[in-house]
């Protein structure tokens, strides 16, 4: 059983002050609280879900090898399981492909029957690591999207060979097959809902651990995270040894960083500790409705922090731009250039050819772009990402509807995707089109492009996570299961 100690006396910075000292103290209590009721409870559920779950999987596994569908894999007895192993999911010969779908599925099949018989349900052994492997073991075959048309190969040739055998087998052979499909869906939620329990857990033991061995010592301020928290991620790394036997991970770190030694800090514990509390002991509240606004916000967030970055390219372009123009125009030209901008009038356009990819057709596109008319653009940009930068609870996006949050973040991505491809192409153009003589002077935007390149990314897998867990609570509806 993992050691959980109620009381932790810890002499540190930020546990001199009271508050942390209790939230130790009480974070260990509800670790050890919840390991019990995990052990006792949630445990025992999850293996007899895995116990029907391979019920229901031999009932179709065995009926088809019995059919002449599958066919027996004449190793299947001598191979020795000794820890859980993915079967391969790569794509298939297609004129093997029933031999090869057999020895994937025979595999499979080994690899649940180990999980159900030899492997321990418990805490301790449960190791992220280990949760791992059996939310991977039990996602090989896609159960909640079981059909033809899923990415996965093994999930595809098991449907379509399910939807060709259903119609030409007796009746109660494809009811067989049908309820074990329902049971095994069933199954597969019940036990990935507590296998997250479990990881929960795992992850607040991890830093419950680091605060016990490795942070106490650590001489930081409380508030230290906003300023250093890559120096505190780096000591906690350094001396990492002094947890022995627990995996480092960097995000459960910063996780504990940002509990630890930020203002936001007493909120994050305080919704920590109500998570671990046991279901008997949480008050009863009517449900309210799901909402997975705070992703899409998030996302939004995110894309507001190219705000500087921006302002970093416009600088450097424009330094650019006064480069070329100082090559193209003579002295009559600058004298005319000064004069306008003390009369104030706007400047002649500037008019750069700038060529670039164009993804959805994949044909290369060229269009003229004023320069003047690309910053003023851009300088209205940084104004409205350093507005979405602001902090949770203080943006109008806080009293906007879900759809209207996700369409808002929808217009913001594709938005700055084309920013992203215009200034990829005149950074391109600048470098190419300088004279020698001045393109030691032009300044190149590459990291900053990356910068813009990565919030993208995020933004866009804040978006994904969003539709995600929008789908996943529907389906979970669908199978009963309350939400």
């Amino acid at each position: 059983m993992l050691k959980i100690a109620l009381i932790i006396k810890i002499q540190h910075t930020v546990s001199n002050m009271p508050e942390a000292q209790d939230y130790i103290r009480l974070h260990a209590q509800a670790l050890a609280a919840r390991q019990q009721w995990l052990e006792k409870t949630e445990l025992p559920r999850v293996k007899e879900g895995f116990r029907s779950f391979h019920a229901s999987f031999e009932n179709i596994y065995l009926l088809l090898l019995k059919k002449g569908i599958l066919q027996e894999d004449p190793y299947k007895q001598e191979t020795k399981v000794g820890e859980l192993e993915i079967p391969p999911a790569g794509a298939m010969n297609e004129a093997a492909k029933i031999d090869e779908l057999s020895i994937r599925l025979s595999n499979y099949d080994n690899q649940i029957d180990f999980l159900v018989n030899f492997y321990q349900f418990s805490v301790e052994f449960l190791t992220l690591e280990r949760i791992k492997r059996i939310a991977a073991l039990v996602k090989y075959i896609d159960w909640i999207h079981f059909n033809s048309a899923s990415q996965s190969h093994t999930t595809k040739a098991f449907a379509e060979l399910i939807g060709s055998v259903k119609g030409n087998v007796d009746q109660i052979s494809a009811t067989i097959i049908s309820e074990s499909l329902d049971a095994i869906q069933k199954a597969s939620v019940s036990v990935m809902i507590i296998l997250k329990e479990l990881v929960d857990f795992q992850r607040e033991y991890i830093k419950g651990q680091i605060r016990e061995k490795i942070s106490g010592a650590l001489p930081f301020a409380p508030d230290a995270g906003l300023t250093k928290k890559n120096e505190i991620l780096s000591q906690i790394k350094k001396n990492y040894s002094a947890v022995a036997g627990l995996p480092f991970s960097t995000e459960i770190t910063e996780e504990l960083i940002n509990e630890d030694y930020t203002p936001q800090g007493e909120a994050l514990r305080k919704t920590i500790l109500k998570s671990l509390a046991l279901p008997d002991a949480k008050p009863k509240v009517h449900k309210q409705q799901i909402s997975f606004k705070t992703f899409l916000i998030e996302g939004l967030h995110i894309l507001g922090s190219v705000s500087q970055t921006l302002a970093d390219i416009v600088v450097k372009i424009d330094e650019n731009n006064a480069t070329m123009e100082s090559i193209r125009k003579g002295f009559w030209d600058k004298v005319r250039k000064a004069f306008q901008e003390m009369m104030h009038k706007p400047p002649e356009p500037v008019i750069y050819r700038l060529q670039y990819l164009d993804t959805a057709k994949g044909t290369n596109v060229r269009e003229d772009i004023n320069y003047y008319s690309l910053k003023t653009d851009l300088e209205k940009k940084i104004r409205t990402t350093a507005a979405l930068h602001a902090k949770p609870g203080t943006s109008r996006l806080d009293a906007m509807g879900e759809d209207q949050v996700l369409a808002y973040l929808d217009r913001g991505v594709k938005d700055i995707q084309n920013t992203h491809k215009i200034l990829s192409a005149l950074d391109e153009y600048f470098k190419i089109s300088a004279p020698p003589e001045v393109r030691d002077k032009i300044k190149g935007i590459k990291p900053e492009l990356a910068a813009i390149k990565n919030a993208i990314v995020n933004a866009n897998q804040k978006r994904y996570d969003y539709s995600a867990q929008k789908e996943e609570t529907e389906q979970l509806k669908k199978l009963g299961v309350d939400v």
